[in-house]
């Protein structure tokens, strides 16, 4: 049987926790990510938003509109396929990580600042008992 010269064909070994699948992508267009995604939806019954398909350490759902061919998958390639239902959750806690971490920081540097026209800590420091007992005077 011949091969249309019209469609674009490509063969991927599929690895999701213990299951290894052969998932073929078939589309009269150039293969996209997206194309895949829609592929590994139907194969592993993984919504297309909760998907992470690596590969070669590269997550390929960071570029849905990417043809394969340009990020460098090849028919035979394996790629990883795992599942990340939290990640709306994990998006928003390290939203308000991020914030509190900001926060801490600014009232951190805040109170530690400095004045202009004054000296540094270590010009500051006492250089014996009389100058630090002067100090607190």
């Amino acid at each position: 049987m011949a091969r249309r010269m019209d469609r674009k064909v490509i063969k991927l070994e599929a690895a999701y926790g213990s299951e290894r699948q052969f998932i073929v992508v078939t589309r009269s267009q150039d293969l996209v990510v997206r194309d895949l995604m829609e592929d590994v939806q139907k194969t592993f019954k993984i919504p297309m938003n909760e998907q992470v398909i690596f590969h070669k350490g590269t997550n390929l759902c960071d570029f849905p509109n990417e043809t394969l061919e340009h990020l460098g998958v090849e028919n035979n390639h394996p790629i990883r396929v795992t599942r990340d239902s939290e990640l709306p959750l994990r998006t928003a806690r390290s939203r308000e990580m991020q914030a509190a971490m900001n926060s801490m920081s600014s009232m951190f540097s805040a109170q530690n600042q400095i004045p202009a026209g004054s000296t540094s800590f270590s010009q500051q420091s006492p250089r014996n008992h009389q100058d630090y007992q002067q100090m607190f005077k």
